[in-house]
């Protein structure tokens, strides 16, 4: 499923020569016309028809092995939901030490978990999705939010080590240290609210 939310730089254009290209592949293009990387993510889980809802961005990159990664946690090891390692799509030295510092705590403070994910799309609905009135620490309020239910299912949530690669165009763009500075504001909990959430029956 691909969304495209309000996009100006061929998106559509290019996903439809790619259906049209590729006829054999199940490839659902979606139009969200309303701004924001929440309402889209909540729009592509509305028109999934898997079991496993995968969340990736326009700028990033899987390898051949990913999907199967992801099948052998969900069924294999019985995972409902869990966190994805995330590395820099070039080898800069900064962009590296960066990436390995966040998958350390990423890893380690288990109990606050964040950045890309996968998630059962029932334990998707059970929590109501991603708050759309969040626009920055999304994935960290929504990753909570299923890790606090997880818990009350007594289950655990999971990690995949078949690496999601990141553009590093953004960080080149804006600097390392003004989005450092902001993704650690929405990790210590300025800015966002907490939410409860509602358990499908």
């Amino acid at each position: 499923v691909v969304v495209n939310n309000n996009s100006l730089d061929g998106t559509r254009q290019a996903v439809q020569q790619f259906i049209s290209d590729n006829p054999d592949m199940s490839v659902k293009l979606v139009e969200e016309t309303r701004p924001g990387v929440t309402f889209a993510r909540n729009t592509g889980a509305q028109h999934a028809s898997g079991a496993v809802l995968v969340f990736l961005d326009a700028d990033n990159l899987i390898g051949r092995d990913f999907l199967s990664e992801v099948y052998k946690k969900s069924f294999g090891e019985g995972c409902w939901a869990g966190t994805i390692l995330c590395l820099p799509d070039s080898n800069t030295l900064v962009g590296q030490f960066v990436f390995r510092v966040l998958e350390l705590i990423k890893t380690t403070l288990v109990g606050r978990p964040f950045g890309k994910n996968f998630c059962r799309k029932d334990v998707f609905e059970a929590v109501g999705g991603y708050d759309t009135s969040i626009t920055l620490g999304t994935n960290l309020d929504f990753l909570t939010r299923v890790n606090s239910y997880l818990k009350q299912e007594g289950e655990k949530m999971g990690h995949i080590t078949a690496p999601v690669l990141v553009s590093l165009r953004r960080f080149e763009k804006h600097g390392y240290l003004p989005i450092l500075a902001k993704w650690f504001l929405a990790y210590v909990g300025v800015g966002r609210r907490r939410i409860r959430y509602g358990r499908l029956m």
